[in-house]
């Protein structure tokens, strides 16, 4: 009797521990966004603000001609996300507006440097005394053409 209740306590405690190792059908949301959280036409950058590898945020009026004074004036202009005028505007004229903010992604990917300054390391040491590697001879005179205290 109480190998069986010993039995189904252990099992008991096994299938809490793996179904609490689960992962559950809900996603985590660990607040950081990644540039993989981008629509593809963002209406309101600040809301991507904490994304660090966008550098600023580009307007876009795909349709000038049919585009209001504001989407007129600042076509293609960037600027950082707390500056950005979330879309559509109030006043905006236009009956279909396809004006849309485009995230300008820093394309440096980091140091090209492996390390520091690598000059020191191919320099003449003072204490280790190298051969004159020069191969032809000094084609110079001796003080051609200087006197001392004024040119020939």
């Amino acid at each position: 009797m109480w190998i069986g209740l010993i039995v189904i306590a252990v099992v008991a405690c096994t299938a809490f521990y793996f179904l609490k190792l689960a992962p559950s059908g809900k996603s985590k949301n660990t607040g950081a966004l990644t540039l993989a959280d981008i629509p593809a036409k963002v209406p309101n950058p600040s809301r991507y603000a904490g994304i660090k590898s966008v550098v600023a945020w580009e307007f876009l009026a795909p349709n000038l001609s049919t585009a209001c004074t504001f989407a007129r004036n600042h076509d293609r202009i960037r600027m950082p996300a707390g500056d950005c005028t979330p879309l559509p505007l109030a006043d905006c004229a236009s009956k279909t507006c396809a004006c849309h903010y485009r995230p300008i992604i820093d394309g440096r990917r980091g140091q090209r440097r492996q390390e520091g300054d690598r000059r020191m390391a191919f320099r003449v040491e003072n204490e280790v005394k190298t051969p004159d590697r020069r191969r032809v001879p000094d084609r110079r005179r001796d003080n051609a053409g200087w006197d001392d205290e004024h040119l020939r």
